[in-house]
């Protein structure tokens, strides 16, 4: 914490030996602008509090981001919180607590993303952190991605996300499971690689109308995991309804059926 009268920064943990740094510069972007376009840059070293949901945040449809790295972030490297986004080539490594995080973000497209390493300050795997999580989304497409080495999960789809393909990616060596889908419905995991996770390789709980198939999954624990719980999309005092979507959503059930 930052003692302004005292002029002193105090940390958890004994320095001794180690590089410090602290930054005051605590986002790079904050997109506002529907259509715009960032390519080709790179981002170290901000400070994001959680609060801040990240170093680039993308805020308004249509925006596209393309090759670039986003590193050493103090909690999350990119933000998603519009619909029609794209994110493309890009790489995100070392952040604090989460790689990419997308929420409200219909029509979202991931492609060649590689997120790795990230959670280093080891925020509680729940309710967020690792390689990539999006949530309360329709009709995202997440491809060709590389989610490796994250304490926490890789790939981690949630609360009434309606619509997901999840092809040809590997989701390797995290800490979490590989991939969690959790209260959602209507996807597609196929052509995929989920091996040598931590937790489960594919968690599958409280899901509906979900297609598995050609993927290679192996692991120490339960390779496919498929659960439910008591929560239902029927009963409105269960966390993690899209508030967009009528109630009841007759799309989410929150229930394991047509797996």
């Amino acid at each position: 914490y930052v003692d302004h009268a005292g002029n002193k920064l105090t940390l958890g943990t004994n320095p001794a030996g180690k590089s410090v740094r602290a930054s005051t510069l605590i986002k790079a972007l904050s997109i506002r602008a529907d259509g715009s376009t960032v390519n080709g840059i790179n981002v170290r070293k901000y400070a994001p509090s959680v609060p801040d949901m990240g170093a680039i945040t993308t805020e308004k449809p249509g925006i596209s981001l393309s090759n670039l790295t986003v590193e050493d972030s103090a909690t999350t490297g990119i933000n998603v919180s519009a619909v029609n986004n794209k994110i493309s080539n890009v790489r995100i490594q070392r952040s604090g607590m989460l790689g990419m995080n997308a929420v409200y973000a219909d029509g979202l497209s991931v492609n060649k993303l590689v997120s790795t390493s990230n959670n280093l300050e080891r925020f509680n795997s729940s309710p967020v952190s690792g390689g990539l999580k999006i949530t309360r989304s329709r009709g995202i497409t997440v491809k060709n991605s590389t989610l490796s080495s994250n304490k926490g999960p890789g790939l981690w789809i949630d609360e009434s996300v309606y619509d997901s393909k999840v092809l040809n990616n590997d989701m390797v060596n995290n800490t979490g499971h590989g991939m969690s889908l959790e209260i959602s419905a209507k996807a597609i995991v196929a052509n995929n690689r989920i091996i040598n996770n931590g937790g489960n390789g594919f968690k599958l709980n409280n899901s509906s109308d979900v297609q598995i198939w050609n993927n290679t999954i192996s692991g120490k624990n339960r390779v496919l995991n498929i659960v439910q719980d008591k929560r239902r999309g029927a009963n409105k005092s269960d966390a993690g309804h899209d508030p967009r979507q009528p109630f009841p959503d007759a799309t989410m059930p929150w229930i394991i059926k047509n797996i």
